[in-house]
């Protein structure tokens, strides 16, 4: 028998004030990294879907998750 598992980290892309504190925490100069570090999310921080997200519920819904 296969199990299958998905695992994200966040919903939500990370607030700009939860990026400076990663930044200054880290020592981060790089400003272009430390934005990278705000967009991991499946949806926008102002809460809209990427299209991460839109595909991830088309297949939930064709598995009958």
């Amino acid at each position: 028998m296969v199990h299958h598992f998905l695992n994200f980290q966040w919903l939500h892309d990370s607030s700009p004030e939860d990026v400076a504190i990663w930044q200054k925490y880290y020592g981060l100069k790089d400003k272009g990294f430390a934005s990278f570090l705000g967009i991991f999310g499946l949806r926008t921080y102002d809460g809209k879907d990427k299209e991460a997200f839109v595909i991830l519920g088309e297949e939930v819904k064709k598995r009958g998750w």
